[in-house]
């Protein structure tokens, strides 16, 4: 076990075992994508903010708008361990991006790695929504 798959969440880990028996992206199924990307948004709530994580995201939809260029994928890899060495990103991030990255040959794959981070993006705000009610129901209960 590398020191890297130390830190990663159970969701990340199942994720990428599912991501090392497929050679592309687009072999995903849409339910697999959004269960990983729900069961992840609920561990790491925390440990990043919607807008470090649309920061990603928000590098991937210019790279789909734009003519689809490997070099330019290859290098979010060093910005996200950098953003990771600063601890601005869970580490799954960094990995899932890692292992991501070797199964993008082409358009369709770019797709829909956008879209595992479309899903994430998304479950995350709807975690931190979630907790925030409950924090308030709490909150009003205890003033009566």
């Amino acid at each position: 076990m590398s020191r890297i798959e130390m830190l990663l969440k159970e969701p990340t880990k199942m994720f990428l075992e599912k991501l090392s028996k497929i050679t592309s992206l687009k072999e995903l199924k849409i339910e697999e994508i959004n269960e990983f990307a729900k069961n992840l948004a609920e561990k790491i709530g925390k440990d990043i903010t919607t807008t470090q994580l649309r920061k990603v995201y928000g590098e991937i939809k210019r790279l789909q708008r734009e003519t689809f260029d490997k070099k330019e994928l290859h290098m979010l890899g060093p910005r996200l361990a950098y953003a990771f060495a600063r601890e601005e990103q869970p580490v799954d991030i960094y990995a899932i991006f890692e292992k991501c990255y070797p199964k993008i040959g082409e358009k369709k794959d770019l797709d829909t790695f956008a879209y595992i981070l479309e899903a994430l993006v998304a479950y995350h705000r709807y975690e931190k929504e979630l907790k925030e009610k409950i924090k308030r129901r709490i909150e009003k209960k205890e003033e009566y």
